[in-house]
C-alpha cells in the first residue's frame, strides 16, 4: 500500500486532485521563494548602504584634502619647519560620528594616505606613519563616542565632542612629537612646543566647527 494513499485528496478549483503533501509542497516552494525574496532585499539594502558609505568617506575625504589644503596655504609660512593649521580633521570626525570607527578612521587613512601625494617630507615608513597616517587615523577614534554623540543632546553632547576632540589631538600631537624627536633632531621640549601650537589651534578650530555642524545638521542625517 502506498503511504500516499493514506492522505486526504483535496479538490483544487481545475477539478483535479492534490493531496495534502502536495499542498506542503507547494506551500514549501512558496516559503522557499519568499525567504530567497527577502534575502535578496536584506542584500540589496546592504549594497543600498555600502554604496552609501563609499560616497559618503569619499565625499568627506575629498572636502578634508581640500580644507587641508587651504589652511595650509595660509598657515605654513608661519611654521618654516614643516606642519600648519589643518582642518582635515572635521571631515574625518563628522563620519567618526555617524558611522562609527569604520567610518573615521577609513575616512582618516585615506586622507592620511592621499597627502602624500603632495609632501616633501618624506623619509622613511615609520617617519611617513608618524607624520602623516597616524595623526589622521587617530583623528577618528572618535567613533568610539558615536552612539552616545548621536543619543546625547544639548551641553552633554557638547561636552562628549569637546572631550573626544581633545582626547583625539592629545593622541595626533604625540605621533608628531615622536616623529620630531626620532626623524627631525628636535628635542621634547622642542618638538612638543612646535607642533603643539598648530595642533592646539587647528583642535580649537575643529571643535568649534563641528560642535556648530552638529547642531546644524538634522538628527537623523546621524542616524540613517
Amino acid at each position: 500500500m502506498k503511504i500516499t494513499t493514506l492522505i486526504p485528496e483535496l479538490d483544487n478549483a481545475s477539478g483535479g486532485k492534490y493531496n495534502i503533501l502536495d499542498y506542503l509542497y507547494i506551500l514549501f516552494l512558496i516559503s522557499l521563494a519568499f525567504s530567497k525574496f527577502i534575502i535578496f532585499l536584506k542584500e540589496n539594502d546592504m549594497r543600498k548602504k555600502l554604496i552609501r558609505f563609499i560616497a559618503e568617506v569619499s565625499i568627506f575625504t575629498a572636502l578634508g584634502l581640500v580644507l587641508d589644503l587651504v589652511a595650509g596655504l595660509i598657515s605654513a609660512s608661519i611654521w618654516k619647519n614643516g606642519g600648519s593649521i589643518t582642518l582635515a580633521m572635521v571631515p574625518i570626525i563628522i563620519m567618526g560620528y555617524k558611522y562609527g570607527l569604520k567610518g573615521g578612521l577609513t575616512t582618516g587613512l585615506l586622507v592620511g594616505t592621499i597627502q602624500l601625494l603632495w609632501s616633501e617630507y618624506l623619509i622613511t615608513v615609520p617617519q611617513v606613519l608618524l607624520d602623516y597616517i597616524v595623526p589622521n587615523v587617530v583623528i577618528g577614534l572618535v567613533g568610539i563616542v558615536a552612539k552616545p554623540v548621536q543619543k546625547a543632546k544639548g551641553d552633554i553632547q557638547t561636552l562628549i565632542i569637546i572631550g573626544s576632540i581633545v582626547v583625539v589631538c592629545a593622541l595626533r600631537l604625540a605621533s608628531l612629537v615622536a616623529s620630531g624627536i626620532l626623524y627631525w633632531e628636535a628635542g621634547f621640549a622642542y618638538s612638543i612646543t612646535y607642533n603643539g601650537t598648530y595642533t592646539g589651534i587647528s583642535m580649537a578650530i575643529c571643535i568649534a566647527a563641528v560642535i556648530v555642524l552638529m547642531r546644524a545638521l538634522p538628527k537623523k542625517y546621524l542616524t540613517e
